[in-house]
């Protein structure tokens, strides 16, 4: 219960200042920031302490609520009015593909009751996952973040 509901906490509350920090210091900065998060968080719930834990969930859960709040923003501006709609939509699809494959990873992960398997710590590759994504994002960010939307620009693009 508290590890799940921790996490939406820490969304809820990145989710509340991402606007804040999306403004300040730009969408791509933002999106950078929610990644690093993201990979200290995972390295965080890899600790069997209980406390570290909780607080690598607060962390992922602060990532979770920025990139939900900026990157569809980040999509739209960058994104040539006619493709907006579908960019928009395949960005919501790839946030369900995620959400689908965690719960079939999770759903085969052994539990303590397995005792074929005779640990518990499956539990651990399930949160260590997002690695992979992050990974990825940072290994192509030279290509992936490489248009930068000015605060400006966005405030000029509204008033016309």
């Amino acid at each position: 219960g508290l590890v799940t509901s921790i996490l939406a906490l820490g969304a809820a509350i990145g989710a509340y200042l991402s606007g804040i920090l999306a403004s300040r210091y730009g969408r791509r900065l933002s999106m950078i920031i929610a990644d690093i998060l993201t990979l200290v968080g995972v390295f965080l719930t890899l600790f069997s302490s209980t406390f570290v834990m909780l607080l690598g969930r607060v962390v992922l859960g602060f990532a979770i609520g920025i990139n939900t709040s900026v990157v569809p923003l980040y999509i739209r501006e960058i994104s040539p009015a006619q493709l907006a709609g579908i960019t928009g939509c395949f960005h919501q699809f790839s946030i369900s593909v995620g959400i689908l494959s965690s719960l079939l990873l999770g759903w085969k992960t052994p539990t303590e009751s397995d005792s074929d398997y005779g640990t518990s710590n499956y539990w651990k590759l399930m949160f260590a996952v997002p690695i992979i994504p992050v990974s990825y994002t940072h290994l192509t960010l030279p290509t992936i973040y490489s248009v930068q939307i000015s605060v400006v620009a966005v405030s000029l693009k509204k008033k016309k």
